[in-house]
């Protein structure tokens, strides 16, 4: 496990040196209808990796408690389990990096839910304690709602407009004829499905049973990255 801190954060701090060198727009043609790379883009991508390189140092401290709550078997060492712990934050930044630059709904989609299922996971990592368990399964149902909720307005976003693209769909609402109340609706299921995943008032019910059961260094992920 040792070795998969260091090589982990070793990754982080690599990439967030090469943030500093990445070439604005340095996107393939095949990918620029999906994908951006620009001074915001950058700004959130950083961002991301400083809060996850300060997740794994937080977890640095925190590993005896979660030895102390992943079962062990005969044979296992006694940090069998913290491996998988330094591992997972890295698909959460990954998840996380591809969605400030995402520019079309399913790329938004696919990144976001990366995120999210690799979260699952983390909140419910403890797997002896039962108030983990309990976040775990909480927290994936409510998921699993909110996840429903915005592809059901993707879908009708598309259905509207016609187009998956950021700028395609803010051009086709600029120049938008006829009743509103479709596209309204459309945003509103948007706004529910997102709301949740950033706790946004009224969707924060989850908050507090959540960030209490899940390990200390998955809720200062989830307050902050996500």
């Amino acid at each position: 496990s040792g070795g998969a801190r260091t090589v982990s954060v070793g990754a982080l701090l690599a990439a967030l040196v090469a943030l500093f060198f990445c070439d604005k727009g340095a996107v393939p043609p095949a990918l620029a209808e999906f994908y951006r790379v620009d001074s915001l883009a950058l700004f959130y991508k950083g961002l991301a990796l400083i809060s996850t390189i300060a997740v794994l140092v937080i977890a640095l401290e925190y590993a005896p408690v979660i030895n102390q709550f992943v079962s062990t078997e005969p044979g296992r060492t006694q940090e069998a389990g913290l491996g998988e712990f330094y591992a997972l934050p890295l698909i959460v930044c990954v998840g996380l990096m591809m969605m400030a630059s995402a520019v079309d709904l399913i790329t938004i989609f696919v990144s976001l839910e990366l995120t999210t299922v690799t979260f699952y996971v983390l909140v419910a990592y403890m797997r002896r304690s039962a108030s983990s368990l309990e976040a775990g399964v909480k927290y994936l149902i409510l998921g699993a709602l909110s996840t429903g909720l915005l592809v059901y307005g993707m879908a009708w976003l598309y259905g509207l407009t016609g187009q998956m693209t950021l700028a395609g769909i803010a051009d086709k609402i600029t120049h938008w004829q006829g009743s509103t109340a479709p596209l309204l609706f459309a945003v509103a299921l948007l706004l529910a499905g997102l709301g949740f995943k950033v706790a946004a008032v009224p969707f924060q019910i989850w908050v507090p049973d959540v960030y209490q059961g899940a390990p200390t260094p998955v809720t200062a992920f989830l307050s902050v990255g996500s």
